[in-house]
Order: structure tokens, then sequence, then C-alpha cells
């Protein structure tokens, strides 16, 4: 009973910082658990989200963002909206922190990722083969009995 008056619970106030990646990431898996339970609703099996879909959607997402940001800029040049100087601000700040990669190295970066993805495929269905293969001589031959 002493043990029991003892223990309390006690509030901890918290907020949660996330980065653009991270709510990238949330992102895709809300839409995979949308995908789910729609799937679930609709009596079918759910469908996976593979890598090359997430990277593909956070793409597209990020598209978004971009004409998002350009048809604003447009309209502050052309006087439709008036301009925001934190809204500016924070624009410039968020261009100049990323560091610009030349379109070629991404080019090569997204090649490599693909060909290390197609290597682990062509690794796995050798070794698929090679243990076929071996319980097939195993039961033809008793080998190991």
């Amino acid at each position: 009973a002493v043990a029991e008056s003892l223990l309390q619970f006690h509030e901890v106030p918290l907020r949660v910082q996330t980065s653009a990646a991270e709510k990238s990431g949330i992102s895709q898996l809300m839409q995979a658990r949308r995908a789910s339970r729609e799937a679930a609703a609709a009596g079918s099996g759910p469908k996976g989200i593979s890598a090359l879909d997430g990277f593909e959607g956070g793409l597209k997402e990020l598209l978004g963002l971009f004409r998002r940001i350009r048809e604003y800029v447009r309209a502050v040049q052309q006087k439709q909206v008036a301009g925001d100087l934190a809204v500016g601000r924070g624009l410039t700040s968020a261009l100049c922190s990323e560091p610009v990669i030349d379109a070629s190295a991404v080019e090569q970066l997204c090649t490599n990722s693909l060909q290390d993805a197609l290597m682990v495929v062509y690794l796995s269905n050798l070794t698929r083969t090679q243990i076929s293969i071996a319980e097939k001589v195993h039961s033809r031959f008793n080998i190991g009995d």
C-alpha cells in the first residue's frame, strides 16, 4: 500500500518538432494506412507501399509545394497579392539553406540506388535457385542420411 501511494503521474509538457523529411515520411505512412483501410473496406487485400512509391510520392508532394510557391511569387510580382516580408524571408532562407546539387549527381544517385536494388533481387533469386537445387539433389540422392 505504501508503494501505491508513492506512485504519481505528472504530466510533462511536450512539443514535437518535426523536419520536412519526417513530415513527408509520416505523410507516406498515413497514405499507406488509408490505402489499407480502403482495401479492407472494399474486401481486397492491402496494397503495400514500395520504396519507389514513397520516393515518387515525396517528389509529387515537393512538386506541389514548388507550384504553390511559384503561384504566390507570381501573384506578388504582378501586384495581385500584397507581399509578406516574413514569407519572403522564409522562402529565401529555405532556398539558401539547402545545398545546390547537380542534376547529374542526383541522376547518378538514383541510378546507383536502382542498380543496388536490382543486384539484391538478382542475388535473392540466385540464392533461391541454389536452395532449390540443393533440396532436389538432397531428395534425389538422400545425401546426409
